[in-house]
């Protein structure tokens, strides 16, 4: 009677451990991967960009640039989360959540890191401050590894 409880004791034991590991994915049972589809652009595909972006509308802003300050660059680039490239994932929301990760490189090019909560990445953005405001025009993005 007595190694009979000790026996149903080991099995649960052993169960429980089984039933752990599988939830907690220590091992994988022959599950396919899923395949998700990479959110980054290929080489050979240009990155969507909307007409006040293209680079003849940059020009025309630079021939009529206006002086403006760092912090209103900043500023400016993070109210326009729209031209970051890439889908959110997971119900995120791209944008531009720390003004600390935005660099203004000179009086063209800003270094800004970007995120939706769940992935991140950086770009390079070109601009051209003007007296209607800024144009923005995205010159590389990447996502993070």
């Amino acid at each position: 009677m007595r190694t009979t409880g000790f026996l149903l004791v080991v099995i649960n034991v052993i169960l429980a451990i089984i039933l752990a590991i599988l939830l907690f994915g220590l091992i994988r049972l022959d599950t396919p991967e899923r395949a998700t589809a990479d959110p980054r652009p290929t080489p050979d595909t240009e990155i969507d960009r909307p007409a006040s972006e293209s680079r003849a509308v940059i020009e025309a802003a630079r021939r009529e640039s206006v002086p403006v300050a760092e912090r209103d660059v900043v500023a400016a680039l993070i109210a326009n989360p729209e031209i970051i490239p890439f889908e959110p994932v997971l119900g995120g929301t791209m944008g531009f959540y720390a003004p600390e990760n935005v660099t203004v490189l000179n009086d063209r090019w800003v270094y800004a890191v970007f995120e939706d909560g769940h992935v991140a990445g950086a770009m390079l953005i070109e601009y051209a401050a003007t007296a209607d405001g800024i144009v923005w025009s995205v010159l590389d993005a990447a996502l993070d590894e």
